[in-house]
């Protein structure tokens, strides 16, 4: 189908079937391309393979199997097309490269090589460019997974773009000579309760004026502030919140007793669930995976815990500072008690 569109359009086109990973397969192809003629001036390298899951369960297969279309398949295209008048060398990355992704470390690495691998050849003086993509609504992937597109427009406030809307950008991103750039459409305020990455300065360009994180802090500030009792209620309430948040069902539908598991909360959603309360609360969450036992209320109590021996260390933190760095109004004091006593 797609031949015959370029062919109404009015170009010839013909399809060579061979694995980019593979250097002797793509090498073949490649003398076929050039037997045909004419002379081989443009590279798109758009390929990618999936293998989600969270970090603690990757492997080196599992890491390889998403590697393998990506960077192999562009370090061949990069070495075997050297001799050939190359203009235009296009790789396919994604936005999420510059702030990561829960649940596809593998990915997000891949794309991070393909970038490096433009900016080298940049640097050789050699065309490239490496555009991280956001999400793309009737291309790819999500056109045939509409959950997934659900999902990213929950977790990062992103919203999709058409293919044509998103190519019809590429010659502006191209003059840039720039040899990495990304489109995408992401609400920064919400994908910073899942990205604590987000709040980093490498931002403050493209969300404007950097958002503060006063709120967060008052809310710690009126945590520590109430009996042990109503600290852990506020911090029921505040996980009901998230949690609901994120299983896109109202707060008081998610029971504080009953196992987030069973509720659909998955590892990934465990992830999404740990950086949403690590950004409201200012502070480490112990949640290294969903277990079946999880609960609101376990982790609640989890949260209070850490949140009085934090203030504990806070404390110790202080007076170790003041012992040996005191304030100028203590050291002050001690100066004039000196002085007196030297007097008498």
């Amino acid at each position: 189908a797609a031949v015959r569109a370029l062919a109404a359009l009015g170009a010839a086109a013909t399809v060579h079937a061979a694995d980019a990973a593979d250097p002797r397969a793509l090498k073949a192809a490649l003398a076929e391309i050039r037997a045909e003629g004419p002379k081989l001036v443009g590279i798109v390298h758009a390929a990618a393979v999936f293998d989600d899951g969270a970090a603690s369960a990757m492997t080196q297969e599992r890491f390889a199997r998403v590697l393998r279309p990506k960077l192999d398949a562009a370090l061949n295209l990069d070495r075997l097309t050297r001799q050939d008048p190359v203009e235009l060398f296009l790789l396919f990355s994604s936005a999420t490269t510059a702030m990561g992704n829960p649940g596809q470390a593998n990915y997000v690495a891949a794309n991070a090589a393909l970038e490096a691998l433009a900016r080298r050849r940049h640097a050789e003086g050699l065309p490239a460019l490496a555009v991280g993509w956001g999400p793309i609504a009737d291309a790819g992937i999500l056109a045939a997974n509409a959950s997934t597109a659900d999902t990213l427009a929950r977790r990062l406030g992103v919203e999709s773009m058409t293919a044509a809307e998103s190519l019809s950008a590429l010659p502006l991103l191209l003059a840039t000579g720039t040899p990495v750039l990304s489109l995408a459409r992401i609400g920064w305020r919400q994908a910073g309760m899942a990205l604590p990455i987000l709040e980093e300065p490498l931002f403050d360009v493209v969300r404007g004026q950097r958002e503060t994180t006063a709120a967060n802090g008052d809310l710690r500030a009126e945590l520590l502030a109430l009996s042990p009792e109503e600290a852990r209620a506020l911090l029921r309430q505040v996980v009901r919140e998230e949690a609901a948040r994120i299983l896109r069902l109202p707060p008081d539908a998610i029971p504080t007793d009953a196992p987030v598991a069973g509720m659909g909360l998955d590892s990934l959603g465990g992830l999404e669930l740990r950086g949403a309360l690590e950004q409201r609360l200012g502070m480490s969450v112990p949640l290294a995976s969903v277990t079946e036992d999880l609960t609101v209320d376990l982790l609640a109590r989890r949260l209070a815990d850490g949140l009085a021996s934090g203030a504990q260390a806070d404390d110790a933190v202080a007076d170790l500072v003041e012992q040996f760095e005191p304030s100028r109004e203590n050291a002050a004091g001690e100066a004039n008690t000196s002085t007196k006593e030297a007097k008498e």
